[in-house]
């Protein structure tokens, strides 16, 4: 259950087109710009508990609640859509009409489409699971940031008085790196929807969304295994192989999760269902899996399984990182729509639905791999 904070929700009656210009002015997407604007006098005076936070931080923490048990605070945008008595989430909805009921509930529409098909986006993916954190940029570009630290050059140093320690030095990318766009083109007609329950409409959206889900988690794997473009993807000397082939065994499962030298420990991987089938029977094997865990000192790594892109190309094998170091996500953290004011117009229009993003190596070292069929 979404609780209503303290507010004045008359306030949020008068919203118009010219607010998805006012978010992209202020480089942020239109639902965390919205956070900020009902927070304001004109906004109603809302304190929710998402101002600040990145469209997949807000997901993510109200994951978190309801796993938890924990009553969910309404977000702003569920906070726009009660002040418009909008039944848009739940078994019984209002029809895609009644968001063209006025100018300002036509308002809300385009972020409708886009938070749902992010919604799919998000709970198909499995790559969110690999990275401690996504970086969230302004714009659709930007420059990498690389540390120069080769294996010889990592150690640090001891010296006495006087003594230099090794050399540290950061360097930024000659060249920008453009977002990749994960997305489809989708045509919305106004007289084929306008009866359809939004929910039922929204399930719909969230298919599109899966699959953009699938697109970005095949690239992932992809730049784990082949780098993003500076010869930084899965080296050879972090390949373990399986014990006997065609299986996996206790040793196989300890040696995954050792494959990444020190200081790096291996604690997320996914492989194709078949293996990961043998993965799980190889776990239950253990006559005391808890105790045997802890006998370890480094915990075992969570496995996934993935039967799609870089994992159909080379189906023998398990990929995984230390997520605090190997890679990150960079995007700008939204579901963007064209077209958007001939959508707010109840016009037939084809658009596109895009997410930005890219993928990055950071540590080399924190990638590694079991071969099971070697």
């Amino acid at each position: 259950m979404s609780l209503i904070l303290n507010g004045d929700l008359t306030k949020l009656k008068n919203l118009g087109m010219g607010m998805y210009k006012d978010a992209v002015d202020a480089g942020k997407p239109f639902k965390v710009w919205l956070e900020d604007y009902v927070a304001t006098k004109e906004g109603g005076g809302f304190e929710t508990p998402y101002r600040g936070l990145s469209n997949m931080e807000t997901f993510m923490e109200i994951r978190r609640m309801k796993a938890a048990g924990e009553t969910v605070p309404m977000t702003a945008y569920e906070l726009a859509l009660a002040a418009h008595d909008i039944k848009a989430f739940g078994s019984i909805t209002d029809p895609v009409s009644k968001f063209f009921t006025n100018a300002s509930t036509s308002t809300l529409f385009p972020e409708f489409i886009g938070t749902r098909i992010y919604t799919g986006a998000i709970v198909s993916a499995i790559w969110p699971f690999f990275m401690q954190e996504t970086v969230n940029i302004t714009g659709l570009t930007f420059k990498k940031i690389y540390l120069n630290d080769t294996a010889p050059q990592r150690q640090g140093g001891r010296v006495g008085r006087g003594g230099l320690f090794p050399k540290k030095t950061f360097t930024v990318g000659d060249e920008s790196v453009n977002l990749e766009k994960y997305g489809v083109e989708i045509e919305f007609d106004y007289e084929i929807l306008a009866d359809q329950p939004l929910n039922l409409y929204g399930k719909e959206l969230e298919k599109i969304g899966k699959q953009i889900g699938v697109d970005e988690t095949d690239d992932m794997f992809y730049i784990l295994v082949n780098g993003d473009g500076n010869s930084n993807g899965l080296e050879s000397a972090q390949t373990v192989s399986a014990v006997t082939s065609g299986s996996v065994s206790k040793l196989d499962i300890i040696d995954l999760a050792t494959a990444c030298p020190m200081p790096y420990n291996l604690n997320v991987f996914a492989g194709p269902t078949a293996y990961m089938r043998l993965y799980w029977d190889a776990l239950s094997d253990m006559t005391n899996p808890n105790l045997q865990k802890a006998e370890i000192p480094i915990p075992l790594p969570m496995g996934y399984r993935w039967d799609s892109g870089q994992m159909l190309s080379v189906t023998d094998r398990f990929y995984g990182v230390d997520k605090s170091q190997a890679i990150s996500y960079v995007t700008n953290d939204a579901m963007l729509l064209t077209e958007t004011d001939r959508i707010i117009n109840k016009q037939v229009v084809t658009t596109v639905v895009s997410k930005r993003g890219i993928f990055t190596v950071n540590t080399q070292d924190a990638i590694g791999c079991l071969d099971i069929t070697a």
